[in-house]
Formats: C-alpha cells, structure tokens, sequence
C-alpha cells in the first residue's frame, strides 16, 4: 500500500471518528433528558400517588401544566437563542438553562415528601413543576440547534439515530431504578436522580471542545442553500404549519403510550411495576438494539415525508395491538413492532422538520416544532385522565373505559397524521413540477 492510499484511509477514519465523537457529544443531554421524560411520561402517576395525589384527573392536570410549560420555554428558549446566538452559544444556554431547572427539580422532594397538607403540596408541586420544566425546555432548544448547524444532510440521520439511542440508553436505567424506587416506596429519591442526571450531561456537553468547527455565517448559508437545491424543497409557511401539525398529532399519540402503558400492564393484569417494566420498556429497548441497523438503512433511501408515512401506520398499528391484547404475555410480542415504530418516530422527529429550517432561525422552528407537541401533550394527557377516572383496571374493549380506549385513541390520531402528511408530499411535488 502507497503512503498517499495510506494516509488517505487514515484521513477518512480520522474524520469518521471525529463524527462520531460529536454524535456522542450531542447525545449526552439526550441521555439526562431522558431521565426527565421517563417519569413525566412512564412512570408520573405511580410517583404523584405516593405523593398523596390519587386522582386521575388531578394527576393529568400536574403533568399537563408542566408539559405546557416545557412548551412555552421552549419556543421563548428558541427565540432567545437565535436572538443571542452571537453573544453567547448555545453550550452556554443549554447549560444556564440545565442549572436554573435543576433548582426546582432538587426542590421537588420537599414538596412530595415534607409537606404534609394536602392542597399546599399539591400547589407547590404544581409551582416546581411548571418551573422546572419551562426553564428545561429554554435549556432544550438551542440543544436541538446542534442538529441543523453541526450536521449536513447525510449525516443527519445517523446523528439522530445516535442521539436516541444514546437517550434510549439513558430512559431504559431510568425505567428499572425508578421502578425499583417505586416498589420500594421511596420515588422521592426519584427528583435527585433526574436533576442530577440532567445537571451532569449538560455539563459535559458544555464543556466538550466541539470536534468540528462551527461554521462562520457566509459558510453556513451556503450550505444550507445547496442543500434546499438538493432537497428540491423550501418549505413555505403553509408547509410548516402542517409539520407542526404533524408533530402535535405524533406527540398526542405516543404520549398516550408512553404514558399509559406500564400502568395499563399493572392495572389491566396485576403485575407488579417493575415486571412490567421490564417486559415492556426495557425489552423494547432490546429490540431497538437488534433493529438499528436495518432502520437505518431503510431511513437513509426513505424520502423524509415517505418514511414518516411508514412511521404513522406502523405505529398505528403497535396501538391496535395494544388494544385487543387478551394476556400479559401478549406484550412480549407487541413491542418488538413497537420497538421498530419507536425508533422510526424518534427519526423522524428529529430529521423531518431539521431539513430545511430557515437560516438564522434554527433554533426557533425546531423549538416551536418541540413546543407544538409539547402542547399537545397535556390535552392527551386530560383526554386520558377522563377515559381512565375510575376505570383504571378495565381489561378489554368491551368495558365502555380504561386503557384499551385510550390505546384506541391513540392509533386514531396516530392514522390521522398521515393526512397533513400527504398534503405536505403534494405540496412538495406540486413545487418540484
């Protein structure tokens, strides 16, 4: 071999390794954030009943109060961002952002286990709560920034694969110690993981000497201008009104599931929280595993709109399963086609819409994407509150209630997302011809 075949190898391996290294760097807020998400969305209802909140729809009203501030702080973090990007970096608000959330999360144990009137704790949860979820969601915008500013189009489908897998990671040690915590009957503890977890990778994320420069200005519009030739597509505002839409219609579905089905498997077939846990999300983490290769050969020949598509109907269909199952052990085939919608989705969600967001404004749309499915977020989860009040334990589709409705639901909206979808593809062609 030719010194010069050599020493081009060696370059390609250098630059590939340094890709994967920023993966890894971008992933990590990934992997505490999950943490986060973990107990708004697996595992709230188990951790508010020890708290003393038994009410369905009281518990609804916590989680859909802080899911919308989540929302707003992220579209005010996203506009902050862009606003301030030349002043400060993102590093630097995601990790402002990370420290002032943290306060209230670490705060949140006082609330859960200290005091003891029921109406001042339920307030005061409430309160730190939506605090520490809006100042989260300032943290978590210019963090989704990242993806269209480090990333060209190649490569964003492997950095997105990559990211959640590192934060799947980070949801599956979540699952079992909260689990764990949970049947222990000490979730208090529960609040000092996620913020310890959160202040940590924000941390390190920060502080990571990026392994690819930032592009100056003139560099950045240039490459965001071939690849909109490349794409074929700007998208015009009427097209991203429809995105947003997309994405609220995902995140009302999913959140019906994530929210939901640990506690349907407790309540539908008397399993204790950890067994169902375990059977469901961590071995649907398994199977993402065993799936990433082939999905990610299968999104990288997809067009975006084409395999998001394929995403909603897949998922669709995880839901009707979810729905008819008779047995428990039914779950440990559901979730291998949940496994495969899951990973699709988090692709999907990611890629999509960081495609083709307007220069200089990165942050800001991606943050109102994130923002309108976090406000669709506490409408499923009032919606799901009033299916469940008092009819938790219901086992079929037969009994008017219960989680089988919910699980209904879900796959109805998850079909109805392909509409706007579809509007989008002719849309796009219609542009094209």
């Amino acid at each position: 071999m030719s010194k010069e075949n050599f020493a081009s190898i060696m370059e390609r391996l250098s630059k590939q390794e340094g890709i994967i290294r920023l993966f890894v760097i971008v992933g990590l807020f990934n992997f505490g954030m999950n943490f986060l998400i973990t107990a708004d969305y697996v595992q709230f209802r188990a951790i508010m009943e020890f708290a003393g909140i038994t009410s369905s729809i009281k518990e609804s009203v916590l989680l859909a109060g802080a899911l919308v501030a989540l929302g707003i702080g992220t579209i005010g973090g996203g506009i902050l961002s862009d606003s301030l990007k030349h002043k400060f970096t993102r590093e630097q608000m995601l990790l402002l952002g990370t420290i002032v959330s943290c306060v209230f999360i670490f705060s949140l144990p006082l609330a859960t286990s200290v005091v003891k009137e029921q109406q001042l704790r339920f307030s005061l949860i409430m309160l730190l709560l939506v605090l520490g979820h809006f100042f989260i969601g300032c943290a978590y915008a210019p963090w989704l920034a990242f993806f269209p500013e480090l990333f060209n189009r190649n490569e964003k489908v492997a950095a997105a694969i990559c990211v959640n897998f590192i934060g799947a990671f980070g949801a599956a040690i979540a699952t079992v110690s909260f689990s764990r915590l949970i049947d222990k009957k000490i979730p208090w503890i529960i609040w000092l993981i996620i913020g310890s977890a959160l202040l940590s990778t924000a941390l390190l994320t920060a502080i990571s000497q990026p392994i690819r420069k930032k592009m100056d200005k003139e560099q950045l519009e240039t490459r965001i201008e071939v690849e909109r030739e490349n794409n074929g597509e700007i998208f015009a505002k009427s097209s991203w009104l429809l995105l947003f839409l997309v994405g609220s219609l995902w995140a009302f579905s999913s959140h019906l599931v994530e929210t939901g089905l640990i506690d349907s498997l407790t309540k539908r077939f008397s399993v204790s929280n950890t067994m169902a846990a375990v059977s469901s999300n961590i071995l649907m983490g398994g199977f993402v595993v065993f799936l990433l290769i082939p999905t990610f050969l299968l999104t990288t020949k997809l067009e975006k709109i084409s395999g998001s598509i394929l995403t909603s109907g897949i998922y669709a269909l995880f839901c009707l399963l979810l729905t008819v199952m008779k047995t428990f052990n039914w779950i440990y085939f559901i979730v291998f086609l949940g496994a495969f919608g899951n990973i699709l989705l988090s692709i999907f969600q990611f890629t999509l819409p960081a495609e083709s967001v307007p220069q200089g404004k990165e942050a800001t749309y991606l943050g109102l994407f994130f923002a309108f499915a976090s406000m669709a977020k506490p409408v499923a989860t009032i919606i799901q509150g009033i299916i469940l009040e008092g009819k938790e334990s219901n086992e079929t589709i037969k009994q008017l209630g219960g989680y089988p409705w919910v699980f209904l639901l879900a796959a109805a909206i998850m079909l109805i997302t392909i509409i706007p979808l579809v509007l989008v593809k002719t849309k796009k062609r219609k542009k094209e011809c």
